[in-house]
């Protein structure tokens, strides 16, 4: 008999690619960076005033079974920065399956010419040869699902890896996924799954400027990463070290869940709840300065633009 010809069903069982579930990305201790990342569940997640959102309604961008040779499938995702710093954006996943280095996976960032639609109706890539000659304008990804980065590291800036650097609040993009299955006769019986996340960080020292607020919940560390500040739920704002040892506190705690800090535009920093007021400030109205931080040795400290600092928590460290 002749030997059969043509597209054989490689039985692939499932492929799976989705966005990372909350609770797995987090701040981290060396970054010396606020972060956030979008992810599924609320859609939201956030440290300090980076904050991306998404729009993926709690569903896996993919999930496919019996794909043959040449098969795709597409999912179009929004994700928005609403921080108040300028950010960097990049983006990673979580792979895993010995099918991933038989999947094509291209990446294309755009925007949509009419209402968003997860199919992708109406999507429009950007212009830019962001990989360069013999890619597809837009393009910022085009290889195996098994080479795609798999950290925050390892991944290209922007995400597009163009020299603009950061996003700014407010900022929006479309991203169109687009998985092919490569003909290769390996890929049989395989399976493969992967967790996307997009992750911001704060391209500049962490700090909070004149007019901007850290809220409950909200963190910020030391430039070397060794400390952080916690604004926490019962109203305490806390200097912890890495090993979660307390090293200075406002002493506001059981004022409640809703408190933020204030850098205010009149150099005073203060500890602020709505409805009642200022319950703890740092008393330096008229200073001049316009930058709380916390100093590489952990202590909270207020600056002037030239870096004079007119106040520090180093009198209440322990």
């Amino acid at each position: 008999m002749g030997r059969r010809t043509g597209n054989r069903r490689l039985c692939v069982s499932v492929v799976v690619l989705a966005l990372l579930a909350p609770g797995l990305s987090a701040w981290h201790a060396t970054d010396a960076a606020f972060t956030g990342a979008a992810s599924t569940g609320a859609n939201t997640w956030q440290t300090g005033s980076v904050l991306l959102t998404d729009d993926d309604q709690d569903t896996a961008l993919f999930s496919a079974a019996g794909m043959v040779p040449g098969d795709l499938r597409t999912r179009c995702l929004t994700v928005t920065y609403g921080g108040t710093f300028p950010a960097e954006v990049r983006l990673h996943a979580d792979t895993s399956g010995a099918l991933a280095p038989y999947l094509n996976l291209q990446v294309t960032r755009g925007s949509f010419s009419g209402p968003s639609s997860p199919a992708c109706d109406g999507f429009v890539p950007d212009g830019v040869l962001y990989l360069g000659t013999g890619h597809d304008p837009g393009d910022v990804y085009d290889s195996t699902l098994g080479a795609f980065p798999g950290s925050w590291a390892a991944a290209a800036q922007d995400p597009d890896g163009t020299a603009a650097g950061t996003w700014i609040p407010g900022e929006s993009h479309v991203y169109r996924f687009t998985v092919t299955l490569l003909g290769n006769e390996a890929a049989r019986g395989l399976t493969a799954s992967a967790a996307f996340t997009f992750g911001a960080q704060d391209s500049q020292p962490p700090r909070l400027l004149a007019g901007q607020v850290l809220r409950t919940g909200g963190t910020m560390q030391s430039p070397d990463g060794e400390y952080h500040l916690s604004m926490q739920g019962d109203g305490n704002l806390v200097v912890y070290d890495r090993n979660g040892a307390a090293h200075w506190a406002d002493w506001t705690f059981g004022m409640g869940s809703n408190l933020e800090v204030r850098m205010q535009p009149d150099g005073d920093a203060v500890v602020y709840k709505p409805g009642v007021g200022v319950v703890w400030h740092t008393g330096t109205a008229g200073s001049g300065a316009d930058r709380f931080r916390l100093a590489d040795d952990g202590r909270p400290v207020l600056e002037k633009p030239d870096g004079t600092v007119v106040w520090t928590g180093a009198a209440d460290w322990w």
